[in-house]
């Protein structure tokens, strides 16, 4: 079970940070208050347990790195493992030393890693799926906020994108491999189920003026339709405004059979566009194949496969056990399904878990390099907060407040 391993590691790795740095400022308060009578930079001391700390955890995640990939024989890249799981360790390190900082007892700093622990766990991916986290309208799968301060959160995304795109295997295919899933998702599953948008205000269910019984439901269903138009135009290109089709078109009053009609037609249009690309990509990925079943012979083919593959990866990123395909959020249709092949929306880093790549304005970075920045950011931040002692003021102000 390769994504149990992939989230252990990152609960060890948050663990072995913590851990490493809880006691470090704590057993040091005679030293750094001698420091402070002499007025010597505190900066200086925090510099040096960073130091210490980085190479600390590089050393501890790079021997855990090594004996877990050896002992289980995962063939993908050691580096970027090791990388992750080092950044992760590093940030948890962070937190241990604001612990440290903050509490003056070394049994009430090792009392508080398991309780510090907990979110971890159950925010960090598998525990608990982030759809049962988000609101029922809220139009998207992205990560629920209170999540994306998790550590194990992005260190488990990114060892999971890493090896199920990395792999020996799979980088060979991954982007024809992909595009041909989602082609066939858009074509099999999503513009039907546009069409269903399409068809809903003239269901059987009509008042006697002709309206739709329950006319807020057929209103929300076409500011879906015009919202996934609007999708639809994004990705192919095709404009579906114009020819005497317009947004006011898509409000209840004005949404007339010969409306509904042109939308169809313009589905039509999607689904002509969107058909030969998947073609394209099933053809490459088929010769790709072939041409490396040429080199390995059938057999050293599917040695290589089962060497460098795990099925119990690509189930996760391709959503394989969704009960439902498509579900309707708020004010858009909600893919349920590959959630490695579908793009991000957002410009600002935000998206779904296990995207193929995060979006920063006008760049797409990789989801690994991406989360690794991430981390990174945090041990920043946290550092920052260590810097200026925000904690353990707040703590001196909250005593306080409960005294008087």
């Amino acid at each position: 079970n390769l994504p149990g391993y992939f989230f252990i590691s990152t609960v060890i790795a948050v663990f072995l940070g913590m851990a490493l740095s809880a006691d470090e400022i704590n057993r040091d308060r005679k030293i750094l208050e001698r420091e402070r009578l002499l007025r010597l930079s505190r900066g200086a001391y925090l510099a040096s347990k960073c130091a210490w700390l980085l190479l600390a955890a590089a050393l501890q995640t790079g021997i855990y790195t090594l004996l877990g990939n050896s002992l289980l024989h995962i063939p993908s890249s050691g580096f970027a493992a090791w990388a992750i799981l080092f950044s992760t360790a590093y940030c948890a390190a962070m937190i241990g030393l604001i612990l440290s900082d903050t509490l003056a007892s070394s049994s009430a700093i090792h009392i508080l890693i398991p309780v510090l622990l907990a979110p971890q766990i159950m925010l960090g991916g598998p525990t608990i799926s982030f759809d049962e986290l988000l609101r029922k309208d809220a139009g998207n799968r992205n990560v629920p906020l209170i999540a994306e301060i998790m550590p194990t959160r992005w260190g488990y995304e990114a060892l999971m994108v890493e090896h199920y795109r990395d792999n020996p295997f799979q980088k060979t295919f991954f982007y024809d491999e992909t595009r041909e899933k989602w082609f066939d998702f858009l074509t099999g599953a999503y513009i039907p189920e546009v069409r269903g948008l399409a068809s809903y205000p003239f269901s059987p269910t009509l008042d006697i003026a002709g309206i739709p019984a329950d006319a807020d439901k057929a209103r929300q269903r076409l500011k879906i339709l015009r919202n996934e138009l609007d999708y639809l135009e994004r990705f192919t290109g095709l404009q579906w405004r114009g020819e005497g089709l317009d947004d006011d078109d898509l409000a209840l009053k004005r949404y007339t059979r010969e409306v509904q009609q042109k939308v169809m037609t313009r589905l039509k249009e999607a689904e002509a566009f969107l058909k030969p690309l998947r073609e394209e990509a099933a053809q490459h990925r088929t010769a790709t194949e072939d041409a490396l079943r040429g080199t390995l012979g059938h057999k050293g083919f599917e040695e290589f496969k089962n060497r460098s593959f795990n099925r119990e990866v690509e189930k996760q990123l391709l959503g394989v056990t969704a009960e439902e395909a498509i579900i309707i959020s708020g004010p858009r249709l909600v893919p349920k399904v590959l959630p490695i092949a579908m793009e991000p929306e957002s410009r600002f880093g935000r998206a779904h878990l296990f995207a193929p790549f995060k979006r920063l304005g006008k760049f797409e970075v990789h989801t690994p390099l991406f989360n690794i920045g991430v981390l990174w950011l945090l041990s920043a931040l946290l550092a920052a907060t260590l810097r200026a002692r925000l904690v353990p003021r707040a703590a001196a102000l909250f005593r306080r407040f409960r005294r008087s």
